[in-house]
């Protein structure tokens, strides 16, 4: 008798210690920054907590978790994903004893410059703050041989003189080609992340026109044109995010001529080529990578021997690299 009770307590003991063992894995969330620009993915780790910084991936293999987060944030279980769950997700940690999701607080749900995100996995809370992308003209001063920005500066208004102490002014009918870049408001980096449509703002001045484009790698081409004189008033022009219009730019002090008789005697001079957004793609059409350039030409030394479709503004050829 007394052994048939030793070996149920030990049962008993047994059953208990590997209860413990289990209730003592917890999981949490973990994430590369406290703070994630709308409208972008970021990265949410799910495992458990071991020494330091460092996870404890066997304990958190194979277990079941319970994530959910705020403001109808959406969940996708990888970055390319197109289906997306809504504030809540069921997983479970695979072999490896970290699990990333990827979440995204929509465009058109931030009004206000922040908004708190609350992330809970089991009895654990993360919090973050989402922030809004801003948008801004820009003076791009270079670029790399890819095209991308290597020094520039917000710019919000046409000069009120030229260098020889002229009027300043754009011609009337004709195309204004004027840099937005978007940025990360905190450290006002380009944000690369960053492919939004982009639409004319209804502050704009009347007469002043422009057409609808696209963010590609956080940066595009606003291509406006004002269909009056503006020589003694100023026009100004104003673009905002199709999905949401309160993050906007406007540049102002434009003035347009088109009268021979009012336009300033200037010197001549050799202009400089537009800068025009730039994409290249494999001969299937899949885009392999965008750009600006400020060349009819583009530096194809970095792609594999092959054939390539490239377009430069509205224009399309084959290039073949060797």
């Amino acid at each position: 008798m007394k052994s048939f009770l030793s070996k149920k307590i030990l049962g008993l003991a047994t059953i208990l210690a590997m209860s413990q063992s289990a209730m003592a894995v917890i999981l949490e969330a973990f994430t590369d920054a406290d703070t994630v620009l709308a409208g972008t993915r970021f990265s949410v780790y799910v495992s458990a907590r071991g020494e330091g910084n460092s996870f404890d991936t066997e304990a958190a293999a194979g277990q079941s978790y319970a994530f959910s987060v705020n403001n109808d944030v959406a969940i996708y279980q990888s970055k390319d994903s197109n289906q997306p769950t809504l504030g809540k997700y069921l997983g479970k940690v695979g072999d490896s004893g970290v699990d990333t999701l990827w979440l995204e607080l929509p465009l058109e749900y931030i009004q206000e410059p922040t908004v708190p995100l609350r992330i809970n996995v089991g009895i654990t809370d993360l919090k973050l703050t989402a922030i809004q992308p801003g948008i801004t003209f820009a003076n791009i001063k270079s670029m790399d041989e890819m095209g991308n920005p290597i020094g520039w500066e917000p710019t919000y208004k046409d000069p009120d003189t030229q260098k020889d102490g002229s009027m300043y002014f754009q011609q009337t009918n004709t195309e204004v080609a004027l840099a937005l870049v978007a940025v990360n408001p905190i450290t006002m980096e380009i944000c690369k992340e960053c492919n939004f449509e982009v639409i004319l703002g209804a502050q704009t001045s009347a007469g002043v026109t422009a057409e609808d484009t696209k963010l590609a790698n956080g940066i595009t081409l606003v291509r406006l044109r004002s269909q009056k004189d503006f020589e003694t008033e100023t026009a100004s022009i104003t673009v905002c995010l199709m999905r949401n219009s309160s993050i906007h730019a406007t540049y102002g002090n434009m003035h347009f001529l088109s009268k021979p008789s009012a336009l300033p005697q200037l010197p001549t001079y050799k202009a400089q080529p537009m800068p025009a957004a730039y994409t290249v793609m494999d001969m299937q059409g899949k885009i392999l990578h965008k750009g600006i350039t400020h060349s009819t030409e583009i530096n194809m030394s970095m792609f594999a021997p092959g054939s390539y479709i490239v377009r430069i503004g509205s224009s399309y050829r084959k290039v073949n690299v060797r």
